[in-house]
């Protein structure tokens, strides 16, 4: 329902007004949230609160760990950020010992077809770029997925 009142926020706001065609409190929470200075900010704000989590995870050498985070952003990230549909992405590394790190991507994603824009059918299948057999000890076959329950500021047309 909040990703419906969303969208009906959203055309509202387009076409110039906060009115929108619903009934009930959808309705009512609409209005409430438009009628208020930094409305909008709150409904961007609260109306995707359960999205999809994708997280990726690998080990590597810990001393090209700077240059694969430098090859991860042009790379993964940017292909994340490009897709129709994600929220977000990041990368997160920790020491495992004094050889080797841990790499985790975590991607935000608002429903499995828009993974899908990503990732392919077979959205359980991790992605590998060209160059990543340089940098990565493991390679890890699946993702996986989370519901994932937080905020987020969608894209606003």
């Amino acid at each position: 329902m909040r990703v419906a009142l969303l969208a009906e926020y959203l055309s509202a706001r387009h076409n110039g007004s906060c009115r929108a065609k619903a009934s009930g409190t959808t309705l009512l929470r609409l209005r409430q949230l438009c009628g208020t200075p930094g409305s909008r900010a709150r409904l961007a704000k609260i109306a995707v609160t359960m999205t999809i989590l994708r997280e990726w995870r690998g080990e590597l050498r810990r001393e090209l760990a700077g240059e694969y985070i430098a090859y991860m952003r042009n790379t993964g990230l940017a292909d994340y950020r490009a897709t129709p549909g994600n929220l977000g992405a990041l990368i997160a590394v920790r020491d495992l010992d004094d050889e080797r790190v841990e790499v985790i991507t975590l991607s935000w994603w608002p429903s499995m077809d828009a993974i899908r824009g990503f990732a392919g059918d077979d959205v359980e299948r991790a992605v590998y770029y060209p160059e990543d057999d340089r940098f990565l000890l493991t390679k890890p076959e699946k993702v996986q997925h989370y519901e994932s329950h937080g905020l987020f500021e969608p894209p606003v047309p």
